[in-house]
């Protein structure tokens, strides 16, 4: 780095070069052209959970707060349409079948998921990215 009287900085002096414990292979320095090995674009990917369902999830439970968190990311892998969830995700993100169902319940009574319940099939879920439209009184 710079003396203490120049406040300027170096970008190279900015750059990781060691990796963080537990997270992965540091980024290649600015002006690289390749991605060192082991390098994973999932430690940089993450979910944007919407301000209005924190608010609408305020006494909501755990469970259908991972499952909130499950449905964003499968939203996102869908590419927006609606999505089924499997007792495999489910159970991946930490939430029992009969979890599930409460959790999926409860987003529903909140507002924030839609539910297609289909005979002899999984029910599909639409995720609802924006808050419900409530009209004004006249």
């Amino acid at each position: 780095m710079h003396n203490s009287d120049d406040h300027t900085h170096d970008l190279e002096d900015l750059v990781a070069t060691q990796p963080a414990q537990g997270v992965g292979t540091a980024l290649p320095k600015a002006g690289s052209k390749a991605v060192p090995n082991g390098a994973h674009r999932s430690v940089e990917q993450f979910d944007m959970f919407p301000r209005w369902w924190t608010l609408a999830m305020k006494n909501a439970g755990v469970g259908s707060f991972k499952i909130a968190l499950l449905l964003l990311h499968l939203n996102w892998k869908s590419g927006g349409r609606p999505v089924i969830v499997s007792a495999a995700a489910a159970k991946a993100s930490g939430v029992g079948p009969r979890q599930k169902v409460s959790a999926v319940l409860e987003l529903e009574r909140l507002g924030i998921i839609r539910v297609e319940r289909r005979p002899k099939k999984s029910s599909l879920i639409t995720i609802l990215l924006s808050p419900p439209v409530v009209p004004k009184r006249t």
